[in-house]
């Protein structure tokens, strides 16, 4: 079944990084990228034909939103998105077009993207790279808290927020996300 998350077994890719001997392999549209892109969206949408279908139930979460003032200074504000997800949930990231702070303030969860996989715990503070879809398996309930910058703030504009630092698809931020596409096959 395709909503195993051993199919997005991306252990060739672990620490690409990191442990990347030659910098070709940080092309951002190298072609062991891409085929983790492609597998992360297929992941994606199969999961959404499981979910409509009624073969899942929808994973216990919850958002608390954060904001600070507009600061003249700097000409924004600060937005936390706090979310709170149950042990075995599944979370599909967006793409953020910026960097984010994550911070992990309780729990434990496993992460993978096209640059491997990473188990996550709290306590933990990282910036995770812009451009980059993820995947989440939650194996510890969590707490988990984004920090953006914004110009905007309340919940009533939470749309443009998002419209603003994310990207639906990897060509909205110029990277390739299927290796047809990457081969230049129609």
């Amino acid at each position: 079944m395709l909503l195993d998350l051993h199919d997005l077994d991306l252990a060739e890719f672990e620490d690409l990084e990191a442990s990347a001997p030659d910098a070709s392999l940080l092309e951002k549209n190298h072609p062991l990228k891409v085929q983790a892109r492609e597998k992360i969206n297929d992941f994606q949408g199969e999961y959404i034909k499981a979910f409509d279908a009624g073969h899942l139930t929808p994973a216990e979460y919850s958002y608390k939103h954060h904001f600070t003032q507009l600061h003249d200074e700097f000409g924004c504000a600060m937005y936390g998105r706090e979310m709170t997800l149950a042990k075995g949930a599944i979370v599909v990231g967006r793409i953020h077009k910026h960097p984010v702070i994550n911070v992990l303030l309780k729990g434990k969860l496993a992460v993978v993207s096209e640059n491997g996989r990473r188990v996550v715990e709290a306590p933990c503070v990282y910036v995770s790279e812009p451009n980059v879809k993820r995947v989440g398996y939650v194996l510890e309930d969590c707490v988990w808290l984004n920090v953006l910058m914004t110009k905007q703030v309340g919940e009533e504009n939470l749309d443009d927020i998002t419209d603003f630092h994310t990207a639906k698809t990897y060509e909205e931020v110029g990277l390739i996300d299927s290796t047809d596409k990457l081969l230049g096959v129609k």
